[in-house]
């Protein structure tokens, strides 16, 4: 009898050990892991169909429609791992715009890179659960004049050069728009979690708050395949009230004045992403929705001569997105530098030798005075 419930306790024991046992290994902790030196490479593609009415845009007097027109761009970024710490990893990004196609309006193949001397770059600064806490630009300016080609017709478009590099004060915004992929603590298959901007970041909403919903939904040979969604929508009437308060702008030789602004935005997203989880890698990401604008705005310029005009912009649009970002694996740096080769670094200039100083005329001897006689 005593072997009998000594059994029975003892497989009880196995049974509960194997439960919890399950339980444990059952959950997973998601998380970027970077690996100094790592480049990895990755392939995105961004598509769909877009129906828009364009009133007075891009510039006074256009008016632009379309429907279902089909829009496409394909892109190739390598993200070089320069630091890694426990609060996450530094990278370096450098890529290539393949083509941009928008109905027949548009179609551009190959770009390339945007800058004369090096590729744009942008340094991204990624804790491990994929909260972007830095961000960067380098080598993207857009040269004065590029507006030349319209400048009468919208005031100001001659003077639109930007060094883009330099945006210190509205980068810190972008970041915190952008809520962290994964929970801090582990998941198990069937667990969702809901990401979002914090908002003691952004005192005022001047931007859209992009709120996520994930969920577990499998773990297949060290892949975590993950769901998510993303409902909301944006109503910027509320910087009527801010405009009211701002100076006049200089624009070009006029002065602008923006009085009103009507924008309102709807979207609903949805996609799976795919992880590997012992290399801490994203190796995918899926997603398709549709998103809606609907606006204005009341714009006035002056002129030297004491004479205006009102630019009164309308658009409204809708556009279906379907787009796909793949991991296609690591390369090595000689490939990296082949690619984009490093900008040529220019040779000191030559120490120019000193000039020689020319010898001073002799002065004349003094003559003495004439002795009198």
């Amino acid at each position: 009898m005593k072997s009998t419930l000594r059994g029975i306790v003892v497989c009880l024991t196995l049974i509960l050990f194997s439960a919890v046992s399950a339980t444990a290994a059952d959950t997973y902790k998601l998380e970027l892991k970077g690996e100094k030196g790592r480049i990895m490479k990755y392939t995105a593609s961004a598509g769909g169909a877009l129906d828009f009415n364009l009133d007075g845009l891009p510039f006074p007097g256009a008016k632009m429609s379309g429907e279902n027109i089909a829009a496409k761009i394909n892109a190739e970024a390598y993200l070089d791992t320069l630091v890694v710490k426990k609060e996450g990893a530094s990278y370096l990004v450098k890529g290539t715009l393949k083509n941009i196609i928008l109905g027949n309006l548009l179609q551009l193949p190959d770009l390339g890179g945007i800058s004369k001397d090096a590729a744009p770059q942008l340094k991204l600064d990624l804790s491990p659960e994929g909260a972007l806490s830095g961000l960067e630009i380098k080598n993207f300016t857009l040269p004065g004049g590029a507006g030349d080609g319209m400048k009468n017709a919208l005031p100001g478009l001659g003077n639109m050069g930007m060094d883009l590099s330099n945006l210190d004060s509205l980068l810190p915004m972008l970041t915190a728009l952008i809520p962290p992929l994964f929970p801090s603590d582990p998941v198990a298959i069937g667990d969702s979690w809901v990401q979002k901007p914090n908002k003691d970041s952004m005192p005022l909403p001047i931007f859209p708050i992009l709120e996520m919903k994930y969920k577990l939904a499998s773990v297949d040979n060290g892949v975590a395949h993950i769901e998510f969604t993303s409902v909301g929508d944006y109503d910027a009437g509320f910087l009527n009230g801010f405009l009211a308060m701002l100076p006049e702008m200089p624009m070009g030789d006029d002065v602008m004045k923006i009085s009103k602004i009507d924008l309102k935005m709807n979207w609903d997203l949805s996609g799976t992403m795919d992880l590997l989880l012992e290399p801490g890698i994203l190796s995918s990401v899926n997603a398709k929705g549709v998103v809606k604008i609907d606006g204005g705005g009341e714009v006035k310029f002056t002129h030297p001569d004491g004479s205006s005009e009102e630019w009164l912009p309308k658009l409204n649009g809708k556009v279906a997105l379907d787009g796909a970002v793949k991991y296609e694996g690591n390369i090595k740096r000689a490939e990296l530098d082949e690619l984009f080769p490093p900008a040529e670094k220019k040779a000191p200039e030559a120490a120019k030798p000193a000039a020689k100083k020319s010898a001073k005329p002799a002065k004349p001897a003094a003559k003495k005075p004439a002795k009198k006689g």
